[in-house]
């Protein structure tokens, strides 16, 4: 995301696609559909969802243009020599006149995802588990990816690096509990590293984990292994933390998991933590006071905080779970907001996530899969054990098995709705923040005002 106070420029949008800057002087200009106008204390905050540039403006003149611009009452022209006109272009709050910006949205989503040639994997490296999560899905059993699998894996890479198909690769562990089993973990990443070496192509890592597992000692071997990235989550303070996330002997995880997250502070690596909060009404209740814990302790530009609501996905303890309600959950994501904005804490969801495609769903991208213990391929880490979700395998030597007619269920787009269409918020997403219904031939329908209004004052609040 780009900061702008007063068009003094300290960040700049990724730019998705260069815009083509002949004939642009004299040009007639107007307001994206994607953008939002936030009045604020200081005069007004300008987002576009469409480049994720998030403009501060705090001078009397430039707010007094900016209230000209939303009256709407002159037409607007390109002109090289106002600051304020060439600043909101260059950050796509001003687009030309005759884009139809829909059919734009459309044209980037295949200039940027369906052309994307970074393999992404995710690796159910285990369907076990060293905690019990009150509201985890997933059944645990002694299910660990196979020696045959990863060997597949690897010989499958290596296929489709030596034929130039794909020019990276990208590998999320998951599970279970991914680092259950380490040391073939380790073994294979160290693999692919080597192979993204040979060929000379990309490599990246992340890992979905419980955080419990990371103990120093592994933690140094990840990084060794360029496992850089990782999402943890600790749900509020100890004693709510110790409620939701203990261990399958039924103690609590807290004390190990902020051991290990100090470890990890206290190094000089370059590495990234997502600290993800599962909220019920319990752990709302009592969020400034985690939010404090985390900014005495983890005040540090490679941590990064993100939260969800508690959701009821299919797990054995669905009937138990005291969920919210849609405005409820409105309320509590605004009311988190003010908290980490009172402690200056970088959000998650209001940093990449505010970004374009930010909010897409893996399943959707064509160049995005899970594997399964097994070699099983899938698209959504929510229906692990659905049919419809196994949309081929993986041999030994590596050959790709798939059944399009499965595949399509997930991959084909779905914005054309007029939900859609009207949503201010589509770059994000581009209709697929979710498409596990959609698969299964059900119409996913998103609130797109009650998500407008609850974006809006995120932002609003973590930026005053």
């Amino acid at each position: 995301m780009v900061y702008v106070c007063a068009f003094k420029v300290y960040g700049k949008a990724e730019k998705i696609m260069k815009q083509n800057e002949n004939n642009l002087l004299e040009k007639r200009l107007k307001v994206s559909k994607y953008t939002f106008f936030i009045e604020w204390d200081y005069g007004y905050l300008v987002y576009s969802s469409a480049t994720g540039a998030l403009i501060k403006i705090c001078r009397e003149k430039y707010i007094d243009k900016t209230k000209n611009l939303l009256e709407g009452s002159e037409e607007i022209y390109m002109d090289d020599d106002d600051e304020y006109i060439r600043t909101l272009f260059d950050n796509g709050i001003l687009v030309p006149y005759e884009r139809d910006e829909f059919s734009y949205q459309k044209f980037l989503y295949e200039q940027s995802i369906v052309n994307d040639r970074i393999l992404k994997l995710t690796l159910l490296t285990t369907r076990q588990c060293n905690l019990r999560c009150i509201y985890c899905y997933e059944e645990h059993s002694d299910r660990f990816m196979s020696d045959e699998t990863y060997a597949g894996i690897i010989n499958m890479i290596d296929n489709l690096f030596c034929n130039r198909v794909y020019n990276g690769v990208g590998i999320s562990l998951f599970g279970g509990e991914p680092f259950y089993d380490f040391d073939r973990v380790y073994t294979f990443l160290i693999n692919v590293k080597n192979i993204c070496e040979k060929y000379q192509c990309s490599y990246t890592c992340n890992a979905t984990t419980n955080g419990v597992l990371v103990t120093p000692e592994r933690f140094e071997k990840l990084i060794s292994a360029e496992c850089a990235n990782y999402q943890i989550s600790i749900d509020g303070i100890k004693e709510t933390h110790d409620k939701h996330r203990v261990k399958a002997d039924g103690s609590g995880s807290w004390e190990r998991i902020m051991s290990n997250l100090k470890y990890m502070k206290e190094t000089s690596y370059n590495f990234r933590v997502v600290i993800r909060t599962n909220f019920d009404e319990e752990i709302i209740c009592k969020a400034d006071e985690f939010y404090r814990y985390i900014k005495e302790n983890f005040d540090d530009r490679r941590f990064v905080v993100y939260y969800e609501n508690i959701k009821k996905l299919g797990g054995k303890n669905d009937d138990a779970l005291l969920t919210m309600n849609n405005e409820e959950k409105t309320a509590a994501n605004i009311s988190v907001s003010e908290v980490l904005a009172k402690y200056n804490l970088k959000c998650e969801l209001t940093e990449s996530r505010s970004l374009p495609f930010g909010q897409m769903c893996p399943a959707v991208k064509h160049n995005s899969y899970i594997i399964d213990c097994d070699g099983t391929l899938m698209k959504c880490t929510l229906a692990i054990d659905d049919e419809v979700n196994k949309v081929g395998r993986i041999t030994e030597d590596g050959e790709i098995k798939l059944d399009s007619d499965k595949l399509s269920k997930w991959m084909i787009p779905n914005c054309e709705h007029a939900e859609c269409r009207e949503c201010r918020l589509l770059p994000l997403c581009f209709g697929r923040k979710c498409v596990n219904a959609a698969a299964h031939g059900e119409r996913f329908f998103c609130n797109y005002t009650m998500r407008e209004t609850e974006f809006r004052e995120m932002l609003k609040k973590s930026r005053s």
